[in-house]
């Protein structure tokens, strides 16, 4: 768990997700869960796709405090990118497509260290 936890706060900084100390053991668990049970059969396999809303939600609430001016990330960082981006309509991403793509960006580098 040492590795996943180091790998997920490099993520973290490198895609400018806000990690808190506190929150480390809880996002490393959570994010490891997408691969460790996610082609499991029952029980396990609930507590992946758990996992996974619990993830996109808390990814979400990052973009909405992002959206709202009470995160700052850094404007080359991939949460002010995605969060800012425009569609071809000139409108923002939903939060959960914005999220989807930030997770899809920290889950491989999650899963080297599962």
């Amino acid at each position: 768990m040492k590795l996943q936890k180091v790998f997920l706060q490099t993520a973290c900084e490198w895609t400018g997700i806000p990690l808190k100390e506190n929150e480390i053991d809880k996002r490393a668990e959570q994010l490891s869960e997408l691969f460790e049970n996610a082609a499991s059969v029952g029980l396990q396999h609930w507590k992946s796709r758990r996992a996974r809303t619990n993830a996109e939600t808390w990814i979400k609430d990052i973009i909405h405090d992002t959206r709202l001016a009470r995160l700052n990330p850094c404007k080359n960082s991939a949460l002010y990118q995605f969060t800012w981006h425009l569609d071809i309509n000139n409108e923002l991403l939903e939060e959960k497509v914005v999220a989807v793509e930030i997770l899809n960006l920290l889950r491989p580098m999650i899963a080297v260290s599962v």
